[in-house]
């Protein structure tokens, strides 16, 4: 049979589908299939079809079609004629062939995230997808929108830990690395936002905490710094920064294991010339006050 458009209608209620097929009479069949098993894609002509009975539809051709680039222009033309994407209609796309506009329904997205559960995408595929999102540009009104659906969503522990098993041993390139920190140069957490990473981490262990670097990870450390100045020398703490670890030290008591360990690393270190006069002046300035 040849390509056109088609329509199918309630004759009880006079409301229509209308599509397009490059070969009607097997679209036909596979409407019919599908809305016989309960699997169509269109809710709306599934549950009527379901309330009204397979008698009460009626399969028409609208058009027949010979060119096969023509066939969505025809079929958004006679969309538009029936406005079957309304109250008047079962289609559920506006558009034909394209889902702009629309918003899946929550439990359209548990099917389409339960059949895609276990699927791994191959190498290739990958490889493919990378190379067609590096070109492609985010836009701010984007970026909010994704930022707000994403507030107050928590990751669960499998998650959590299967980012870091993927990162594991990835090292992020140059321009990977400038990118982010232009991105992230002046911006600050706000005051919620630091109040709940300091909630989060409240009673944690820090992942480091007794672990001891090998002395090759010592050397490379020190290699990796020759040439690259810290990045607080010459910088001055505000008289506010001073006064909140000031705030924050009351109270606290350094553990004689902490102090054997500081006095200890500190055994054979010499002070430069410049940080002498540096503590010497701070002293004076102690006892003047």
């Amino acid at each position: 049979m040849s390509s056109g458009i088609y329509v199918i209608r309630n004759t009880v209620n006079g409301k229509v589908y209308v599509g397009s097929a490059v070969n009607l009479r097997s679209r036909f069949n596979l409407h019919r299939e599908r809305l016989r098993k309960g699997t169509h894609h269109s809710m709306k002509l599934q549950s009527a079809w379901n309330k009204y009975g397979d008698s009460a539809f009626a399969f028409e051709v609208l058009e027949v079609v010979e060119d096969r680039a023509l066939l969505l222009a025809a079929e958004q033309r006679w969309i538009d004629v029936y406005v079957s994407h309304g109250p008047n209609g079962y289609n559920i796309l506006p558009r034909a062939g394209s889902r702009l506009g629309t918003r899946a329904s929550p439990e359209h997205r548990a099917k389409i995230g339960a059949a895609s559960k276990g699927h791994t995408l191959s190498a290739e595929a990958r490889a493919r997808i990378s190379a067609a999102m590096s070109t492609r540009i985010i836009s701010q009104q984007t970026r909010d929108r994704i930022g707000a659906a994403q507030k107050g969503r928590k990751q669960s522990p499998e998650w959590i830990a299967k980012r870091a098993a993927t990162a594991i041993g990835k090292k992020r390139s140059p321009e990977t690395i400038a990118k982010l920190v232009a991105t992230n140069l002046g911006r600050k957490h706000t005051a919620e936002a630091r109040a709940n990473m300091s909630a989060a981490h409240l009673g944690q262990r820090s992942w480091n905490k007794g672990k001891r670097c090998s002395e090759e990870t010592r050397m490379k450390m020190s290699l990796a710094k020759i040439g690259h100045p810290s990045p607080h020398r010459g910088k001055r703490m505000s008289e506010e920064s001073r006064a909140k670890m000031s705030v924050a030290a009351i109270g606290k008591v350094i553990s004689p294991e902490a102090r054997a360990k500081i006095s200890a690393a500190l055994i054979g270190r010499l002070k430069t010339d410049d940080t002498r006069m540096r503590m010497s002046a701070a002293a004076m300035r102690r006892w003047a006050a």
